[in-house]
Formats: C-alpha cells, sequence, structure tokens
C-alpha cells in the first residue's frame, strides 16, 4: 500500500493507493488497480509508471 501525501487530485491525499509491481529484464513497472477517473466521469483507467535501468558507462 501507498499512503498518499501529494496528489494532482485533491480527493486522494491522505488515502492509501494499492499499487503492483513487476520487474523484466532492466524494467521496474509499477501500475495502479482500476478506478474511475476523477476527470472524466464513468469512465475507468489505471496508471503505469515504467522505469528502465542506466546503462553503465
Amino acid at each position: 500500500m501507498t499512503d498518499v501525501e501529494v496528489s494532482w487530485h485533491p480527493g486522494w491525499v491522505g488515502t492509501d493507493q494499492a499499487r503492483t509491481f513487476s520487474i523484466e529484464d532492466d524494467i521496474l513497472s509499477i501500475t495502479t488497480g482500476e478506478t474511475l477517473h476523477p476527470m472524466f466521469p464513468g469512465r475507468n483507467g489505471l496508471g503505469v509508471l515504467k522505469w528502465r535501468r542506466a546503462s553503465a558507462f
């Protein structure tokens, strides 16, 4: 669980948010669960954040 301290959507501040993660090769992916999108009423959405490991010099 992630304790939200700062968010673009004020309704999420102070809530706990579940995240899943996976690592494949040099890529870390963090994904939110599907939820109603606060900017688009009636539409679901989810977030995916990906990082790629920097190669050594």
